[in-house]
């Protein structure tokens, strides 16, 4: 068995992402460094990959490895940044509150020009049909669980409870020829071959506060952000002060001597656990914060705080420490 054979073996995705992919006009590429995924979206939708698996599925496609870049027929676009998808499939999987069970047949929109069918999905806790691109939809592992919000929200892949994928729905039918593809499915699940006008209001409302809501949040995210920015650019501050302070100190300083800048060479280099041993040192003398070493035989050791260190922000951040939005945790890398 080959190493792609192997890997798909395994995957929780199939060569129809391959497939999808080929097709596709602009990608979208993110690397996850923290956890070592692969986020690749082509506007319909979004994967997380490991490595091996963008190596067997997608790297065909891109020619490239895995990074932060995005394509436009197959040529790197400079002029845009790839999207935040890790947030993107994070905000989606919190929405995604209904069970959706696929339908056992295929809609055909007789669209020209193109042989993808449609799949419909029927929600029984959220009572409603939604549709989604047949080729899609075989991108990830059936027997995964699938939810969505409502008939025009994404599809969520969850491996456990984690979200892996996300697929956008297309629509059934339009205004001017109402599709009777909802009536069908409803009639193949349910008693309920029509929705009640009543209802279609009550969720037409319901819709309407969830938008609401989610611009509240937005701009309450965006309120957060702008003083993120304003701390960020007092902390820039303080560093371009201490440089400058140093820089000062430095020039006033004697140039060393020949066996001083000896001495200086003669020092061996700590090891990574050496050096995170000295900084756990050095965060002993924040009070409240405890220091925890992880990977301390390896070659990049990382050391995490927990208790009351948003207290030393400023220290922390002096002595290197990085925020982890992930884990909602300071933490040091060792080189």
């Amino acid at each position: 068995m080959n190493k792609k054979n192997a890997v798909l073996k395994y995957s929780r995705y199939t060569t129809a992402l391959t497939r999808s992919l080929k097709a596709t006009e602009r990608l979208h590429c993110k690397v996850d460094e923290e956890n070592n995924a692969v986020y690749v979206c082509n506007g319909y939708f979004l994967v997380k990959l490991d490595r091996a698996e963008y190596d067997a599925l997608v790297r065909p496609i891109t020619q490239r490895e895995a990074g932060d870049f995005v394509l436009y027929n197959g040529e790197t676009d400079t002029t845009r940044e790839p999207l935040d998808m890790e947030k993107i499939l994070a905000d989606a999987a919190q929405d995604a509150a209904h069970e959706l069970t696929p339908a056992p047949f295929l809609y055909d929109p007789g669209t020209k020009g193109t042989k993808s069918k449609i799949i419909p999905y029927y929600s029984e806790s959220g009572d409603f049909v939604a549709g989604f691109n047949s080729d899609y939809a075989a991108i990830i592992d059936p027997s995964l669980p699938r939810k969505s919000k409502t008939p025009s929200s994404p599809m969520v892949v969850f491996s456990g409870d984690e979200p892996q994928a996300m697929i956008l729905p297309v629509r059934l039918g339009s205004p001017e020829k109402p599709s009777r593809v909802p009536a069908a499915v409803r009639a193949f699940f349910t008693d309920k071959p029509e929705e009640p006008a009543d209802e279609k209001l009550k969720r037409a409302r319901k819709d309407r506060d969830d938008w609401e809501q989610m611009a509240r949040r937005l701009e309450a995210e965006r309120d957060s952000r702008d003083r993120e920015l304003s701390e960020l650019q007092k902390v820039l501050a303080d560093k371009t002060a201490e440089i400058e302070a140093l820089t000062e100190r430095l020039n006033t300083q004697p140039d060393p001597q020949p066996q001083e800048e000896a001495a200086a060479d003669a020092r061996p280099e700590q090891a990574p656990a050496d050096k995170a041993a000295s900084l756990v040192e050095k965060l002993a003398a924040l009070e409240g914060v405890t220091a925890t070493i992880k990977g301390v035989q390896t070659a990049a050791p990382v050391v995490w705080l927990t208790g009351d260190a948003d207290a030393h922000k400023n220290e922390i951040e002096k002595l290197g420490g990085k925020w982890s939005a992930k884990r909602g945790a300071w933490y040091f890398k060792i080189a």
